[in-house]
């Protein structure tokens, strides 16, 4: 089952590296589509562990599915975290990853995050004073990325910026993927 379920993580982190383009930073949550089939939690596929499920759901864009599935585990709270700022609920996205606190690959994430932010060149100078704070703070802040792509949803970021925060969220699914995927 583990070996599944890690062969299952390697085909997601594939799937993600080999699209053109990343996952929206917020997206409706209402359900895309009416399914004949059971609700979450009681179908087949159920056998895989729900951080597994919901990271499917997040990256297939299916999040009120992702937030309708049981969280139980460190995984799983991660993704449903991400699942809640990617719907676009911030306050709850927030304290989510409160609770989530420091992962793994934050370190690789806050580095991945520098160099983004530094390849916009002078003309970006949210992106300069972004770097900025976070080099200020010395670490990856989950909160602080939940604000900025807040803003980038209700305008307030150009969308160059925008695009900047989804090359960082692509990153950050990417090295989650990447971490299950190796065990």
């Amino acid at each position: 089952m583990a070996d599944e379920a890690a062969e299952e993580w390697g085909r997601l982190a594939v799937a993600l590296s080999t699209r053109a383009c990343g996952p929206s930073l917020i997206v409706d949550c209402a359900p895309q589509r009416e399914t004949a089939g059971q609700p979450p939690g009681c179908s087949e596929a159920d056998s895989r562990p729900p951080a597994l499920r919901i990271a499917r759901a997040v990256l297939d864009d299916r999040l009120a599915e992702a937030l309708a599935e049981p969280v139980t585990d460190p995984e799983s709270r991660a993704w449903r975290a991400v699942a809640l700022r990617r719907a676009g609920r911030i306050r709850e996205a927030r304290q989510a990853f409160r609770v989530v606190g420091t992962r793994p690959e934050h370190v690789l994430l806050y580095e991945r995050a520098l160099e983004v932010l530094g390849s916009g060149g002078g003309g970006f100078r949210w992106a300069a004073e972004a770097a900025a704070l976070l080099m200020t703070r010395g670490r990856w802040d989950p909160i602080w990325f939940v604000d900025a792509c807040a803003a980038a949803q209700t305008g307030l970021l150009s969308r160059e910026s925008a695009a900047l925060l989804e090359e960082i969220q692509r990153a950050e699914l990417q090295l989650m993927l990447d971490a299950r995927a190796a065990g």
